[in-house]
């Protein structure tokens, strides 16, 4: 229905979307996401015909866009743009009738039935009715959004373009704007294309969705391929969580703020024992990176792997983590709590396995954020693989921070964690 071939284009000589190409097939919805400034509106103007090309082609119904005449190409497409300026005192009737304007032979031809019947169906679809007679400038944001989608509905094109839609309306309009251009989608068998900034709308309604990121195509597909948390925090630099909708076969994402929510319990980190797992309870949500995964996220409780042998049953807790706690619950793990000269309190722990693989810990109790939880996490590797050398083998390393604590210098924490850390391990790697 709609293309894009290697389009390119912008503003003056600047080229804002760079080599994308895409399609919208009949009947299909595509949702258009990517962060702020990532060239989302230019695309779809480029896609409309309001930008020229500067590269690449654009197909509309197996024509190139620019052959058409712009009555041809207003009768195939129309467009519904985030921020429309009416300059006349039109009432909302006389508004959605100028999406009849393409149909007409002259300006001021008298609409035939087909076209009131357009209009009527129109507006009844948007449940604009009731405002038929009101002028257009006496309306919310949210109730002129839902007129714009009736004026393009009432054109009944091929091909509908939206840039941000829904932005203006509360959840239920939010819905019956979506419902509306599904069901059009659906039963017309029209295209759409729509400009996104949630991430879960264009989950539940696209059949494929289209991330964009600074004017390049990083992903086209099915939703639940494209809005993978992965992908989301690599383009966004957003924590989120995939989960399934409860009532469709969907996939929503969960949102995990930056900052801990809410007030936050005080008291002592607690430990103990749990099959083969040591669980460090936390007194309060901590910021935590970890090597394996190398993504912030938020916990409240740390799971240590121990050894297979040797587990002290006796030692299962739970244990108050005090200023002199020394935990040992078997031969091959340590756990305790230290302060540096600052006075800053920091947990740290060794798990020696087996296999010599070696699994380490540090929680800081201060303000740590995620460059600077990074750069710890690579200065401790670099200077305990130092250390270990060839006698054993580094696994996991895990840190974290407390978000409210004082900042706390890495470069400082870099050399008095790694020597805790190795005091440990020589105690444990000793068998005291």
């Amino acid at each position: 229905m709609l293309k894009a071939k290697h389009m390119t284009g912008g503003y003056g000589p600047w080229a804002v979307v760079q080599d994308v190409s895409f399609g919208i097939n009949e009947g299909e919805m595509l949702g258009i996401i990517g962060p702020n400034g990532s060239g989302k509106s230019t695309l779809l103007q480029l896609c409309a015909g309001a930008l020229p090309l500067m590269g690449g082609e654009v197909w509309l119904r197996g024509h190139r866009l620019h052959t058409y005449k712009d009555k041809e190409r207003a009768r195939l497409l129309a467009v519904v743009t985030q921020q429309a300026y009416v300059y006349f005192s039109y009432t909302v009737r006389e508004f959605v009738s100028l999406g009849r304007y393409p149909h007409t032979r002259r300006w001021l031809s008298v609409f035939n039935d087909t076209d009131e019947v357009a209009i009527a169906q129109a507006m009844a679809e948007m449940d604009v009715d009731l405002y038929r007679n009101q002028s257009l400038h006496t309306l919310s944001d949210g109730e002129r959004q839902r007129v714009y989608l009736a004026r393009a509905l009432a054109q009944r094109p091929a091909v509908i373009l939206l840039d941000e839609p829904t932005n203006h309306l509360d959840i239920a309009y939010q819905m019956k704007f979506m419902d509306a251009l599904k069901k059009w989608s659906d039963t017309k068998g029209g295209a759409v294309g729509i400009v996104f900034h949630d991430l879960n709308l264009a989950s539940l309604y696209c059949d494929r969705v289209l991330l964009l990121g600074e004017g390049e195509l990083k992903a086209w597909g099915e939703p639940g391929e494209v809005l993978s948390a992965e992908r989301i925090q690599v383009h966004y630099g957003a924590q989120v969580s995939n989960v399934k909708h409860p009532a469709m076969p969907k996939q929503q994402l969960l949102l995990s703020p930056g900052i801990p929510m809410g007030k936050q319990a005080g008291g002592n980190p607690q430990v103990w024992v749990e099959g083969i797992e040591a669980i460090i309870d936390l007194p309060t949500l901590f910021h935590v990176f970890s090597s394996q995964t190398l993504t912030p996220t938020w916990k409240k409780q740390i799971k240590v792997s121990l050894p297979s042998e040797g587990l002290d049953t006796k030692a299962s807790g739970p244990f108050i983590m005090d200023r002199s706690f020394d935990w040992q619950p078997v031969a091959g793990m340590r756990l305790k709590k230290v302060e540096d000269i600052n006075g800053e309190k920091i947990i740290v722990g060794v798990t020696l396995h087996a296999n010599r693989n070696v699994d380490v810990l540090a929680i800081l109790f201060s303000n740590l954020r995620d460059k600077a939880l990074a750069n710890l996490l690579m200065g401790l590797t670099k200077q305990l693989a130092v250390f270990l050398h060839s006698e054993l083998e580094l696994g996991a390393l895990t840190i974290g921070s407390l978000p409210q604590g004082e900042a706390y210098k890495t470069e400082k924490a870099h050399q008095f964690i790694s020597a805790e850390l190795q005091k440990l391990l020589r105690e444990v790697d000793s068998g005291k």
